[in-house]
């Protein structure tokens, strides 16, 4: 999520240099929320945050990359945002597999 969150605001920061839109600012606060989301999830937590938090981005950049295709907005920049709502989606489905990481371990 970090990471990911990292590369959304690369793509923020490129995509306010060329044109200082709403999806650049979206892609902010997505990349945001994914830095904070990461940072403070910890392992213990329920599965379903687990899975849930990457789902909501990705939902959110999916909806994003589809109203950046009718505005005008760059298509690089909306092929970007459905690059990584793709990302999100894997990590979710990756999460959602996963059965050991969420349980705790006992000594």
């Amino acid at each position: 999520m970090i990471a990911l969150g990292t590369g959304l605001l690369v793509l923020w920061l490129v995509g306010i240099n060329h044109s200082a839109d709403t999806v650049s600012w979206l892609d902010f606060v997505g990349g945001a929320l994914s830095i904070i989301g990461g940072a403070a999830l910890a392992p213990r937590v329920a599965r379903g945050v687990h899975v849930g938090e990457p789902l909501v981005l990705a939902l959110g950049l999916f909806a994003l990359w589809v109203a950046a295709l009718f505005l005008d907005v760059p298509l690089w920049k909306a092929w970007w945002n459905f690059a990584f709502a793709c990302a999100y989606l894997v990590l979710a489905v990756a999460a959602a597999g996963s059965e050991t990481w969420y349980e705790p371990r006992s000594i």
